[in-house]
């Protein structure tokens, strides 16, 4: 009994992507069924490397051979996902040993070897470019692809395919120049619906002029915007001209002073629904004229990240700003502390402070979960490192004194790579 060919059609596109092994296998067993599942298995092409990849043997390599000895498969292909890992040859051997695999970086050796598959596929309508981290690796800090770092060969390719793309997707790209938004801004409004959910800018503000704008018909409007840089009002008012920050719900920067939040960010984002920020304010040496009004700033935070060298009183005086914001909750609030600026007072000085900001806490009334605050102990120095875990004790003493329990803070002494300082730390 022969399978009509209909039902056959049916069964393929009912498999998912995740098990198209299958199809594969059945493909090899039947020529008739082969026909039919090669258009589902070859609908969507990720590369991705699971194996190091030497010269010449990328996942871009082996596609441009397939695809040379089966010239049908070509217009097969409607999209196509590129994967960039994060295991070089430093942890090669590592990660290989790990049981549950790794991902590989491939993609700036196969720069070349992607812009001539790119011409090849001319039926494709999607391109995502993505990062993954491997289950090895032992930092959770998110990796990002630098566009600079991307062949120019592989740019134009993007570029000429760009007007057949009905999608192009690039959620994980890092900017260090303003050439290089220009570029990427430019490759992106030739592509009938572009996606940039996810920005991060490495610019340096001294490559932005106070007058320097992009003129582009089109603006990308992210979701989540990276600035891994201090900014400055030059620089801000830049980024409001090359980007629609309408959208903007995730917002991650470094500022010296506190005081710059007050004078820089509202004459940006003047109206915006930014709801989860991680702000790191990197001097320990100014304190602050005003009081930074975070709550004046984002009126609709759910999440707070603040990375800060201030001292207990102040710390407690921005909490209380921050709890009248309506949908911000205690449990919603992440307070991290460098080693560097732990207070050299007398043990009693050090008590009254923790008791001052845990009175500040308690004024905020009863929650099912408290604050969590952080002490990073990471430090060139051992001393310091050793003085960071003798001070993480003390203060579970001081807590307990206080019967400051969870409901009210949650106390944690965590090291460098698992922390929101690091992630920027990593990147300059």
């Amino acid at each position: 009994m022969r399978i009509p060919l209909e039902l056959l059609q049916l069964i393929a596109n009912a498999v998912p992507d995740d098990e198209r092994q299958k199809l594969f296998a059945l493909a090899q067993g039947c020529h008739r069924f082969a026909a039919i599942v090669q258009p589902v298995i070859f609908r969507k092409v990720s590369l991705a490397a699971r194996h190091w990849a030497h010269s010449g043997n990328s996942p871009a390599h082996k596609l441009i051979r397939l695809l040379n000895d089966s010239p049908h498969i070509a217009p097969l292909v409607k999209e196509l996902c590129i994967i960039e890992g994060d295991a070089y040859m430093g942890r090669r051997l590592h990660a290989m040993k790990h049981p549950h695999g790794t991902t590989y970086g491939w993609i700036t050796d196969g720069c070349r070897a992607l812009s001539l598959v790119l011409p090849m596929l001319t039926k494709l309508e999607r391109i995502s470019m993505e990062t993954v981290n491997s289950p090895s690796r032992t930092s959770k800090l998110a990796h990002y692809l630098p566009w600079g770092d991307l062949r120019d060969s592989f740019k134009s390719a993007l570029e000429n395919i760009a007007p057949q793309l009905r999608f192009l997707y690039l959620p994980d790209i890092s900017i260090a120049s303003v050439p290089e938004l220009q570029t990427l801004i430019a490759l992106m409004e030739r592509t009938h619906n572009p996606a940039l959910p996810q920005l991060t800018l490495l610019v340096k503000q001294t490559k932005v002029s106070p007058l320097q704008t992009l003129q582009v018909n089109w603006r990308p409007k992210p979701q989540s915007l990276k600035l891994s840089d201090q900014p400055t009002y030059p620089m801000l008012r830049f980024l409001s001209s090359c980007l629609d920050t309408c959208g903007l719900t995730h917002l991650s920067l470094k500022l010296c002073h506190s005081d710059e939040l007050n004078g820089l960010l509202p004459k940006v984002f003047p109206q915006n629904d930014i709801k989860h920020l991680r702000i790191w304010f990197t001097d320990d040496s100014h304190i602050p004229h005003q009081l930074p009004d975070i709550a004046a700033c984002f009126p609709r935070l759910i999440e707070l990240y603040l990375c800060c060298q201030f001292d207990l009183a102040l710390i407690g005086q921005m909490y209380e700003n921050c709890m009248s914001i309506p949908s911000l909750r205690p449990s919603g609030v992440t307070i991290e502390r460098p080693v560097g600026s732990l207070p050299w007072g007398y043990e009693d000085e050090q008590l009254a402070l923790w008791e001052f900001f845990v009175n500040a806490l308690r004024r905020e009334g009863p929650t099912d979960k408290g604050i969590v605050f952080r002490l990073n102990k990471w430090d060139s120095s051992k001393s310091a490192r050793q003085r960071g875990g003798r001070y993480g004790r003390k203060v579970r003493d001081w807590l307990r004194k206080l019967d400051a329990k969870e409901d009210l803070i949650r106390f944690e002494v965590i090291s460098e790579e698992d922390t929101f300082l690091a992630e920027y730390q990593a990147q300059g």
